[in-house]
C-alpha cells in the first residue's frame, strides 16, 4: 500500500504512496494509509479517463465499491483496481471520496458526476 519512512530527524513517519504523494501521521496511521488508498484509487480513475477512448462520455460506468475486504475499482464493467482494504471505512470516507470523485469528472470530462452512472458504496 505504501512505503513507511522517517524524515531526517526521525520525528514524524510518513507514507509514500504508489503515486509518490506523501502522507504524514503523528498518532493516527490509519488516515495516512486511508488515504495513500484514495490516492490509488483516484489516480488510476484519472489516469483512465485521460487517456481511454470511449464512444460516449455518458456511457460511463463507474462503480467503486468495498467489498470482502477490497476498494473495487470498476469502470464499464472492467475491474481496474482491486486493493485490500484493512479499514472500517465511514460515511465521511464515503462523502470525501465522492467529493472528491466529482471533481475529478468535471476537470477531467468536463461534466457533471450526475451525467453519468456513478455508484460509490463504501458501507453496503
Amino acid at each position: 500500500m505504501g512505503e513507511f519512512c522517517n524524515n531526517y530527524e526521525g520525528e514524524n513517519t510518513y507514507i509514500i504512496s504508489e503515486t509518490s504523494s506523501n502522507y504524514v501521521y503523528f498518532e493516527n496511521e490509519e488516515i495516512a494509509l486511508k488515504q495513500s488508498l484514495f490516492d490509488s484509487i483516484l489516480k488510476s480513475m484519472d489516469t483512465y479517463f485521460k487517456h481511454t477512448q470511449v464512444k460516449s462520455i455518458y456511457d460511463l460506468k463507474v462503480d467503486i465499491r468495498l467489498e470482502d475486504g477490497f476498494l473495487i475499482e470498476e469502470i464499464n464493467g472492467d475491474i481496474l483496481n482491486k486493493k485490500e482494504c484493512p479499514f472500517t471505512l465511514s460515511t465521511k470516507d464515503e462523502y470525501f471520496f465522492k467529493n472528491t470523485v466529482d471533481y475529478l469528472i468535471e476537470d477531467d470530462l468536463h461534466i457533471s458526476s450526475d451525467e453519468i452512472e456513478l455508484h460509490i458504496d463504501f458501507l453496503h
